[in-house]
């Protein structure tokens, strides 16, 4: 990424451990918080998964959130961010990094989901917990 929100703490939704498989360690470590917020790029796609699969594990007395417009629009709002140093180039890279991940991210859940249902549908939107978190 070209930079992350001063004070936030970062935790890739993909790396080397899956995100989902780190989420009772992340529910153990921030139970103690009121509020959860959630952001990657642009909060569309890794944001909002990774905040229901917090949410289904978290206590229900903790808010989950997620930042609308993500980094980038906490960043146009001349909020505190801190600055990984790149190119204009790199900056460009990363958001079309982020964009395909978030892709990525949201088929591979598609394909889980419509495993685990063999094909059958929900009123839920897709990746969404209903009632919990809300990315509009």
């Amino acid at each position: 990424a070209a930079g992350l929100i001063e004070g936030a703490v970062h935790v890739p939704a993909i790396d080397k451990v899956p995100f989902l498989t780190r989420v009772p360690e992340l529910v153990n470590r921030w139970s103690s918080e009121e509020l959860v917020i959630f952001t990657c790029q642009y909060s569309a796609h890794r944001a909002p998964q990774c905040a229901n699969w917090y949410r289904e594990q978290a206590s229900h007395s903790q808010q989950v959130a997620i930042l609308s417009g993500g980094f980038r629009q906490w960043e146009a709002m001349g909020l505190p961010v801190k600055q990984v140093t790149c190119s204009v180039a790199d900056a460009q890279a990363a958001d079309e990094k982020a964009l395909q991940l978030g892709s990525q991210l949201l088929q591979s859940v598609s394909t889980q989901r419509a495993a685990q249902t063999n094909g059958h549908c929900d009123e839920a939107r897709e990746g969404m917990i209903p009632g919990r978190v809300d990315d509009s």
